[in-house]
């Protein structure tokens, strides 16, 4: 699959659009806050302002978006009451976030191999918390490893992200 391809797919439903009119920008990092409510967006999961992050505004932009992913147990905050909204969305954030979002959509990512991680350079650098989302992400091919090393720790670009969350759709039938 291109980015292309997953950003047209993504863009033609109304879940993603571009930076400016004619820009989509697929090398650009996305924050939390993006990410969160993109998915939230594609799983049609609506707007909510009831959560309890004192850093991120219900009235805001992307604030609705992030209340329905939290409400739906797709995101969690960095301590009980901050999301961090702004921070740039990594690699095994974005996978934990999806295999979340996964369950929601029948698929079964806490059936995955972490152990499987190891056969990449850098696994011993994927948070314990993200290992099984990353496994998921990895063997449903929503997440591809880039020279034999899945780079947890990196930011997730928006054309990653496109490919990723087109490949999530694909893979719960709902494209």
């Amino acid at each position: 699959r291109s980015c292309r391809a997953a950003v047209g797919a993504l863009a033609a439903r109304g879940i993603t659009t571009g930076k400016t009119a004619a820009r989509f920008d697929p090398d650009a990092s996305l924050t939390r806050a993006q990410f969160a409510a993109l998915v939230a967006r594609a799983l049609g999961l609506g707007s909510r302002t009831d959560f309890p992050f004192t850093d991120v505004s219900g009235a805001s932009r992307l604030g609705g978006g992030i209340g329905a992913a939290y409400h739906y147990g797709i995101v969690n905050g960095i301590t009980a009451t901050t999301f961090s909204p702004t921070r740039t969305v990594t690699r095994q954030e974005a996978c934990a976030m999806l295999a979340r979002a996964a369950k929601l959509c029948g698929l079964d990512p806490d059936g995955a191999d972490a152990g499987a991680l190891s056969r990449y350079t850098d696994s011993a650098s994927c948070a314990s918390y993200a290992r099984t989302s990353v496994a998921f992400c990895v063997q449903s091919g929503i997440l591809t490893p880039s020279g034999g090393k899945i780079l947890p720790r990196q930011a997730v670009s928006r054309g990653e992200m496109a490919e990723m969350l087109y490949s999530l759709l694909l893979a719960a039938k709902l494209l």
